[in-house]
């Protein structure tokens, strides 16, 4: 057997180790992206089980952003607030809700009994209900606007009520199917686990 000189040796061994670096690295790689995505697979599972319609059923509206979103599902619904400044609160949060109407078919479930006093519903064409929350002691003013689609309804509402209504109205009739991806940073908060991940 013929000895490879001491240069080339060398050169084999540095190659193979960096064949073996690169190798390893690929495969941990794959493994922990395969982790990853099982686990969350498994949080947005458990994120949007208690909602009352499959994930693939709930809808966010078009240009949400991306940070600052922060929301949950619950039996009646699904519910997330995320930024939206008004001449009132350049800080101010809008709640965007998806929820189950009152057995009656009225807005009742969602907060929006237009018998109270301190609220004034109006309709404002295409479906929609505008309910202006009026400032008491204890409470702030605001606009909310409501629509009825079906088996659900889809309303928007921010504090003051200097909102923009047709800025209001297109987060409720430009929406799309969320997908994974925005249920998973709007749902997820940081350090979430389910009992099993």
């Amino acid at each position: 057997m013929a000895r490879i000189p001491r240069p080339r040796r060398t050169v084999a061994v540095v190659v193979a180790a960096a064949v073996v670096t690169v190798g390893g690295c690929t495969v941990f790689q794959r493994v922990q992206g395969g982790l990853e995505r099982a686990k969350d697979r498994r949080d947005l599972a458990d994120l949007t089980r208690p909602a009352p319609w499959p994930r693939d059923e709930l809808r966010i509206p078009d240009g949400t952003p991306r940070a600052g979103a922060q929301g949950a599902t619950y039996e009646s619904g699904f519910s997330f607030s995320f930024p939206l400044p008004t001449a009132d609160d350049p800080r101010a949060l809008a709640t965007y809700r998806m929820f189950q109407p009152a057995d009656d078919g009225s807005l009742a479930a969602g907060g929006a009994n237009c018998a109270a006093k301190i609220l004034s519903c109006t309709d404002i064409g295409n479906g929609i209900t505008k309910v202006v929350t009026h400032r008491t002691g204890n409470s702030a003013a605001s606009v909310a606007l409501y629509r009825p689609h079906g088996d659900r309804v889809f309303s928007v509402a921010v504090n003051g009520v200097h909102a923009d209504q047709s800025r209001l109205r297109r987060l409720l009739i430009r929406t799309h199917t969320a997908t994974d991806e925005e249920l998973l940073r709007i749902l997820r908060r940081p350090g979430y686990r389910t009992d099993w991940s």
